[in-house]
C-alpha cells in the first residue's frame, strides 16, 4: 500500500483471500520448492491467531476516499 501526496492511495489486495486459500498457496509453494521452510512456519502461524482483516482495509479505503470527494 503507498499514497502519493493527498490524492493517489495505491494497494496490492487481494480482499477474496480467506485462510483456506492462504493455506493452499501455502501448500502449492512448498510443493513447487518455491518457500524457505521457515517461512512456511512463520506464515501458519500468522494465519492460526488471525483471520485477513477485510473490515479493516475497508476503513482504510473508505477514510482516504472521505478526504477525496
Amino acid at each position: 500500500m503507498f499514497t502519493i501526496g493527498g490524492h493517489i492511495l495505491g494497494i496490492q489486495g487481494h480482499l477474496e483471500y480467506t485462510k483456506v486459500v492462504l493455506y493452499n498457496l501455502i501448500e502449492r509453494l512448498l510443493s513447487t520448492n518455491s518457500i524457505e521452510n521457515e517461512f512456511i512456519e512463520t506464515a501458519k502461524f500468522g494465519l492460526e491467531i488471525a483471520e485477513p482483516d477485510r473490515k479493516c482495509r475497508e476503513r482504510i479505503c473508505m477514510n482516504f476516499l472521505k478526504g477525496r470527494i
